[in-house]
């Protein structure tokens, strides 16, 4: 997967919140189109690791799940696999969360503080992407308030996102991206994040 689609993803969340501090979207005019619903809280803690946790911290709580750092982390995003047992032991994908399976698992740093997850899957085609989208969002607007968000390039498709008053989003996402490979996707995303620990300096 072509992490730099993900990362750019999840950065669009800075402008979504300081966006939604106005309660209202409008279409360019004065006009509002859209009133925004906050949650009272969203999920803050995965696998037992909350956000705002060191590097250290994420990956040993996410061993005792199974998870287990690939090749392909960097020190600001870290991707785990799943490990099986099996005879490869470590597998790409086959996880399931929030009772959807999914094939990519990453976290997101920043000055050495977790501040978002993000699950993902790959699909050859739009069609099977968007009815998993539909899925996913199904089972997230049963828990949360979302809006969608206005799309504003090419490469994606259906944006929502539900957020609280203190940072806290959720944001479901459904994109086109190229692989390293330079094969042609179709990602579909479910991510969580905080942004009181986003670009907040551990230095005195």
């Amino acid at each position: 997967m072509n992490r730099t689609i993900i990362i750019g993803t999840l950065a669009c969340i800075v402008g979504l919140m300081t966006a939604c501090n106005n309660q209202k979207r409008t279409d360019g005019g004065d006009k509002p189109t859209q009133e925004i619903v906050y949650n009272d809280k969203i999920q803050n803690t995965f696998f037992g690791v909350p956000f705002g946790s060191s590097k250290d911290e994420v990956v040993a709580g996410f061993a005792k799940h199974d998870f287990y750092e690939d090749r392909y982390s960097t020190n600001d995003q870290l991707s785990f696999n799943k490990k099986d047992g099996g005879p490869f032991g470590l597998i790409m994908g086959r996880f399931s969360f929030g009772g959807i399976n999914w094939s990519h698992l990453y976290v997101n740093m920043s000055n050495n503080q977790f501040y978002s997850i993000d699950f993902t899957n790959a699909h050859k085609t739009k069609e099977s992407a968007m009815e998993q989208f539909e899925s996913v969002m199904t089972a997230v607007s049963a828990k949360y308030q979302l809006f969608e968000d206005p799309i504003d390039d090419t490469t994606s498709y259906k944006r929502f996102a539900g957020v609280t008053k203190t940072n806290q989003w959720v944001l479901v996402s459904c994109y086109s991206y190229e692989s390293v490979s330079n094969e042609r996707y179709i990602g579909v995303s479910l991510a969580y994040g905080d942004n009181n620990f986003y670009n907040v300096s551990n230095e005195l």
